[in-house]
């Protein structure tokens, strides 16, 4: 009992990241839990062994701040998809970005990662727009019937 006193005094009023701490109790499960007052104004209950790991460094503020910063890529072309704005959605973490299949004028949502690492490069509609017109053996193919997912050829 004296070593968890002597613990719990020696963490109160000191500072972890951007939270300070006001007292050290233990919750209704038993866990030992900080009360601590963030930077940014918050008071809230942290387990201590998430305090002081450094797991935790404050009451969830700086999480949305890094949210909230990113490149804006709005109005960057990327292959043949056009940047148009940022949506409020997230996958992964980061950012979906509207943009516009430039050969079909369709929207789609992508990430700033899948549009630079060519992950996604149109719509998804034209796939298979790059063999029309073609010969192929003694068929010329003239379109591709995307409900039915089957060619359109010429003898």
């Amino acid at each position: 009992m004296k070593k968890e006193n002597k613990l719990t005094t020696k963490i109160e009023n000191k500072k972890f990241g951007r939270l300070l701490v006001l007292s050290v109790f233990n919750n209704e499960k038993g866990r030992k839990t900080c009360r601590c007052l963030c930077e940014c104004g918050n008071i809230k209950d942290i387990y201590y062994i998430n305090l002081v790991s450094g797991r935790t460094v404050s009451c969830g503020c700086r999480m949305k701040e890094i949210n909230n910063r990113f490149s804006d890529i709005s109005g960057k072309k990327y292959n043949n998809l056009l940047v148009e704005r940022k949506t409020d959605k997230r996958k992964d973490g980061t950012v979906v970005w509207k943009c516009k299949c430039l050969i079909c004028g369709k929207y789609i949502e992508a990430t700033k990662k899948q549009l630079e690492r060519g992950y996604i490069k149109d719509c998804g509609e034209h796939q298979y727009d790059d063999i029309i017109v073609k010969t192929v053996g003694k068929l010329k193919v003239v379109s591709y019937e995307h409900d039915l997912k089957k060619y359109k050829c010429l003898c």
